[in-house]
């Protein structure tokens, strides 16, 4: 048996096939005598609004995650918290072994005062003394020296490291004596006040329906039984190179429950965007084929079976969904075939048995 039997589109036109054969036999329609009418039921055609949703998962992050460290290296002299501590604003997390540092600070504010010093004195003597050059000279290394103090009481200052907001710790990368280089990552801390995200990648076919204030709801498996609700805040306007997918950020509203950065989420979204499709079973599918659809129609004049060909798509719930570009024809209250299209072709005579034109088409 050739391989290409089992092409997407053949085992799709198959497997719609089948169902339709399922159940046109099941349904008690019945080959009539040649040129008798065969007893069909029918569902008639209604177009609606709906907002097609996506399925996809993400990771679970803290919104503000600030990476923390010293502007100089050194040995640490102390750390006051540990991986997983809540902080405030301004409380001190770690400082370092400041002895290099105060005597560079003390060695900056020395050169500094004797800069001072001597621009001052040669200020004072009389002008034809000392040159515009030699003052100018002075007031050059005044503000070098100025300038190194500067940078000195910088250092100092940031040779201790305070939470720059209420938060987490979420990661420490340093232990006590540990000889630290500079800008190195010693603390990594959660801003809370920022709130939860979780991002995901979309495929090209669903980014474009995508929007920022989309709304969507995560599953966790930590709390199974909650909805959480969350809005499309931000998207990538570029695929990433590694997975072709489109990042998607969604922004959690979450006010009590426990979770952790990690967690797995199965998220829903809902786009804004809508489109006008229809229903059908799939029992009134007589074939399919790359995402077109074979049904037949009852023509009210003739009484007779008519081959419509409508664009297929996706399924839900159990039904094809048909593309409002159908309407030319298979226009709004047509009367699609279900039970017992797969005895019919176009032309027969049908009718429509008692009590088989189905209700509202289920969504």
């Amino acid at each position: 048996m050739s391989s290409r039997l089992f092409e997407p589109f053949k085992f799709s036109s198959l497997f719609f096939l089948t169902c339709g054969l399922a159940f046109g036999f099941s349904s008690k329609a019945v080959a009539a005598q040649p040129g008798e009418p065969v007893a069909v039921s029918v569902t008639p055609v209604k177009y609606v609004q709906t907002a097609r949703t996506i399925h996809t998962s993400g990771r679970l992050e803290y919104k503000s995650i600030q990476r923390l460290s010293f502007k100089t290296g050194g040995p640490v002299a102390s750390i006051t918290v540990d991986e997983g501590d809540a902080v405030t604003a301004g409380q001190l997390l770690a400082a370092l072994e400041t002895e290099e540092i105060d005597a560079r600070l003390a060695e900056a504010e020395s050169r500094h005062a004797n800069a001072k010093d001597r621009l001052k004195r040669l200020q004072n003597l009389q002008h034809n003394m000392v040159s515009d050059q030699q003052v100018q000279a002075a007031q050059t290394e005044r503000d070098v020296a100025a300038s190194h103090l500067r940078i000195a009481r910088f250092n100092h200052r940031y040779s201790r490291i305070t939470a720059p907001a209420s938060g987490h710790i979420v990661r420490r990368a340093i232990e006590p004596s540990e000889l630290v280089t500079p800008n190195q990552t010693v603390f990594e801390l959660a801003d809370e006040s920022k709130g939860w995200v979780i991002r995901t990648g979309l495929a090209d076919r669903d980014i474009v329906r995508v929007k920022p204030g989309d709304q969507a709801s995560i599953r966790f498996d930590a709390w199974p039984d909650t909805d959480f609700m969350g809005v499309v805040s931000s998207i990538s306007p570029t695929a990433s190179i590694s997975t072709g997918t489109f990042d998607v950020e969604i922004t959690l509203n979450i006010t009590s429950r426990r979770l952790y950065q990690g967690l797995i989420g199965r998220i829903t979204i809902t786009p804004q965007h809508q489109e006008t499709v229809a229903y059908l079973p799939l029992a009134s599918l007589t074939s399919s084929r790359n995402g077109m659809a074979t049904v037949l129609t009852v023509n009210s004049e003739s009484g007779t079976a008519e081959t419509a060909s409508v664009r297929m798509l996706y399924l839900k719930h159990g039904q094809a969904v048909i593309s409002d570009d159908s309407t030319n024809v298979l226009p709004e209250s047509a009367l699609v075939i279900t039970q017992g299209a797969t005895l019919l072709k176009a032309g027969d005579p049908v009718q429509v048995a008692d009590n088989k034109v189905a209700g509202e088409q289920a969504l």
